[in-house]
């Protein structure tokens, strides 16, 4: 019997796909217009090495290095204490990811969430979360931003934040 390894070629390399991730589990009052500061990339504490390859965290959100397709998702706690506000006294609150920018016109369509008060009461904690496909090129970046509020405060407290970015293509 031969067993020569003369018949073996080279396959091409793969690409590891870009992805990151940001996030914060501390409580932080936001404003409409204003990242939710994500401060994290480690999520593993046995392990100094950040979750992020062609991705760079800013604090505030992900810049992506390398152009594809991604998906996005996001994930808040968001504690409403129901407060009173106009028009119908209840608490309200409307999160997008943000394309390069913080104002409304830069909403990545199909990513809104909202949060809203439903009784009255002392409080409520509410869980929201998106997912989304999107086509980015190299310094996008992506942020979790409110772009709506309504409380007498103008602030709505973010008790964690996460946001990931994984390329598909």
């Amino acid at each position: 019997m031969d067993y020569s390894c003369d018949n073996f070629f080279a396959l091409p390399v793969k690409e590891f796909p870009a992805f990151g991730i940001a996030f914060s589990v501390s409580s932080t009052p936001v404003s409409t217009g204003q990242p939710i500061p994500l401060p994290n990339n480690n999520t593993n504490p046995n392990v100094s090495t950040p979750v992020l390859l062609d991705v760079e965290s800013t604090g505030h959100g992900l810049l992506i290095k390398r152009s594809g397709i991604y998906q996005l998702n996001y994930t808040l706690t968001v504690s409403l204490d129901n407060s009173p506000a106009s028009p119908d006294g209840r608490e309200s609150a409307i999160f997008f990811l943000t394309l390069n920018g913080t104002t409304v016109s830069n909403s990545i369509p199909g990513s809104g969430t909202a949060v809203r008060t439903t009784f009255d009461d002392t409080g409520l904690v509410i869980v929201t979360s998106s997912v989304t496909l999107i086509n980015l090129y190299q310094n996008d970046l992506i942020q979790i931003v409110p772009t709506d509020i309504v409380n007498s405060a103008s602030t709505v407290d973010v008790r964690s934040a996460t946001l990931t970015v994984t390329q598909i293509a």
